[in-house]
């Protein structure tokens, strides 16, 4: 999970690097694209054990994926993160925990939303 996980951020943070190229005039990409690259490198460093990363882990289990699967909440957490500016970079930590707690969420939406058509 931890290199899904992290191998996911980073290419959010490559298409960050790419609209900073695009854009040179707004530091907010390069910005969002160093911090996102950041978080990555924390992803990588965090402990097999970390109750994030298990979480994520048992998420993704029924899927039988090695590709991090995400949803809308989620890509817009990190779409945004590092982007605007006057406001600090959440800790990596608590941003991992809300970032779990929100695709969790949707997940289980999803999962009632499915059970209902049923």
């Amino acid at each position: 999970m931890k290199e899904m996980l992290a191998e996911y951020v980073s290419g959010q943070a490559g298409w960050r690097a790419d609209k900073a190229d695009q854009y040179p005039e707004d530091d907010r990409n390069q910005r969002s694209a160093d911090a996102l690259w950041a978080l990555a490198e924390h992803v990588e460093r965090l402990p097999d054990d970390d109750p994030n990363l298990q979480a994520l882990a048992a998420l993704h289990e029924p899927w039988h994926t090695d590709v991090f699967i995400s949803s809308e909440e989620t890509g817009y957490m990190l779409l945004r993160f590092g982007f605007d500016s006057g406001h600090p970079l959440p800790d990596f930590d608590d941003f991992l925990t809300a970032f779990t707690s929100t695709l969790i969420a949707a997940v289980v939406k999803a999962e009632h939303e499915e059970a209902q058509n049923d």
